[in-house]
């Protein structure tokens, strides 16, 4: 709830916000990516290689950083899928059921292995 101190937004962050919003609802977005792809099949070996050696190279240089990243938005994760692996909708409800039953299964060793952790603590303190 705002109480009057709140700060407004700027104009250039309005129209950033308007623009981005038009962006996502726009068909221009699939449009690009297509426009991309069709790219991509049109190089030449030569130029092929030239982009991935680039790419490579700034991978390595950053991927702690971009693994990180994907882990942690379940969208980015998503939406890398769809564009790289070519993964349809279907597919990636699939993954994510399957990451669900994944995590649920290790919350539950880490949460035995916390208790235990605990209880061995508890019992370190306890005057025998």
């Amino acid at each position: 709830m705002q109480d009057g101190t709140d700060r407004k937004p700027k104009p250039a962050e309005t129209r950033k916000s308007k623009t981005r919003a038009w962006w996502v609802k726009s068909g221009y977005n699939p449009k690009q990516l297509e426009r991309e792809k069709a790219e991509r099949a049109a190089e030449t070996p030569e130029e092929r290689e030239a982009r991935l050696r680039y790419h490579r190279e700034y991978y390595y240089s950053h991927r702690d950083r971009i693994s990180a990243q994907q882990r942690a938005n379940w969208k980015k994760r998503d939406r890398a899928a769809q564009v790289y692996r070519s993964l349809t909708p279907e597919q990636i409800e699939e993954r994510r059921q399957k990451a669900r039953i994944y995590i649920a299964k290790r919350r539950e060793e880490l949460n035995a292995a916390q208790r235990e952790r605990h209880a061995r603590k508890a019992a370190a303190m306890t005057p025998a």
